[in-house]
């Protein structure tokens, strides 16, 4: 069988995180990542690499479904994601803060309840 005209390799996948995040997940210090979406299940167990941007605007991605090589974004590493929480409220959300690291008041995005 020949390979011309397909694409063999897998996809590579990558989540951006605004500085400090990545390197708080990476050391393990935040162990839950908070997003306003929920993680693809095909994206559970797999590996997937953090491109970390400068800070910017809190829940606001400042790169493309398709990233370019680009100064501002950086491959800093790869996680793999077991699973999803869900917070229904917010005591679990504010009790959970440990992992995830978000402080009430930071400005950070917090996921919709």
């Amino acid at each position: 069988m020949s390979g011309a005209g397909t694409n063999l390799e897998p996809q590579l996948l990558g989540l951006e995180c605004q500085v400090p995040w990545p390197a708080n997940i990476l050391s393990g210090s935040k162990t839950v990542e908070l997003r306003t979406y929920p993680l693809r299940p095909e994206w559970s167990g797999r590996k997937i690499w953090l491109l970390e941007t400068p800070a910017g605007q809190p829940g606001r991605s400042s790169l493309p479904d398709n990233v370019p090589s680009t100064e501002h974004v950086k491959v800093v590493g790869w996680v793999v994601f077991g699973g999803m929480v869900h917070y229904t409220n917010q005591e679990d959300f504010e009790r959970d803060l440990t992992r995830h690291t978000v402080t009430p008041g930071s400005g950070s995005v917090r996921p919709t309840m």
